[in-house]
C-alpha cells in the first residue's frame, strides 16, 4: 500500500508540475487579416462536422453493442446484398463530403482572388557583369564586355491576402 502511495503521488506531481507550465494552445493562433479568420471559421466548421459525425456514430454503435449483445439472445441480423442500405451507406458520405467541399472551395478561392487589389508591391533590381567575365546564355558561353541589366516586378496584394 505505500509502495502504491509512493507510485499515484509521484505520477501526479509529474503530471501537475508539466500541466502548471504548459502553454494550452489545442487551436490555430487567432486571426489577424479577414482571410486568415475565413480560413479559422471554416476549421471550427469542418472540426464540428467531425465531432457531431462521431458522437452520432458511436452512440449507434454503444446502443447497438448494448441492446444486441448475444447474452440477451439476439440473434445477429444479415444485411447481405441490400441495396438500398449500400446505396444510402454510400451517400451520406458523399453528401457531407460535398457540404465541407462548398465552403473549402469558396475560402481557396476568395485567398486566389487578386483582382481587385488594395496595394501593389514594386520590386527593382539590377544585375552588373564585370568586364571579361564570361556568361552563359542559352547554353552558349560569351565572354562579354560589362553589362547591367534592370528588372521591375510588379506584385499586386489584396487587404485579404495580408
Amino acid at each position: 500500500m505505500e509502495k502504491f502511495l509512493f507510485h499515484s503521488s509521484a505520477v501526479l506531481l509529474s503530471l501537475w508540475s508539466g500541466i502548471s507550465y504548459a502553454e494550452n494552445h489545442y487551436n490555430l493562433p487567432p486571426p489577424a487579416t479577414i482571410t486568415a479568420r475565413q480560413i479559422y471559421d471554416l476549421h471550427t466548421l469542418i472540426l464540428l462536422v467531425c465531432v457531431v459525425i462521431f458522437v452520432i456514430v458511436f452512440a449507434i454503435m454503444f446502443y447497438s453493442i448494448y441492446k444486441h449483445r448475444k447474452s440477451v439472445g439476439h440473434q445477429a441480423e444479415q444485411f447481405h446484398q441490400h441495396k438500398a442500405l449500400e446505396i444510402v451507406w454510400s451517400i451520406i458520405p458523399f453528401l457531407i463530403l460535398a457540404g465541407m467541399a462548398y465552403p473549402a472551395t469558396k475560402v481557396i478561392l476568395d485567398m486566389k482572388d487578386t483582382s481587385a487589389p488594395d496595394m501593389s508591391i514594386k520590386i527593382t533590381g539590377a544585375i552588373d557583369t564585370p568586364p571579361g567575365s564570361t556568361c552563359r546564355i542559352n547554353g552558349a558561353i560569351d565572354t562579354a564586355p560589362a553589362t547591367s541589366a534592370r528588372f521591375t516586378a510588379f506584385i499586386p496584394r489584396t487587404r485579404r491576402g495580408l
